[in-house]
């Protein structure tokens, strides 16, 4: 049985990362330049503690980017 729920996954590339994090829906997926790093992480985090959310972070050092997947 296929799923038919579409998940999104957007690249990001303004300077803008907590708006963009707090607009996810569960599901989504966003791309960020390896060279956020740190900020993705610790917005990713705050958010998650503030918001009753749970996000994924997953560095891809090939690709030079790090994605943050809403899990809850």
């Amino acid at each position: 049985m296929e799923n038919s729920k579409t998940l999104k996954q957007t690249t990001v590339t303004d300077n803008g990362i907590k708006p963009h994090i707090e607009a996810m829906a569960i599901g989504d997926t966003l791309v960020f330049p390896i060279e956020r790093t740190i900020s993705v992480r610790a917005t990713a985090s705050l958010a998650g503690a503030l918001l009753a959310r749970q996000y994924k972070t997953k560095t891809d050092r090939v690709g030079r980017t790090i994605s943050v997947t809403r899990s809850k």
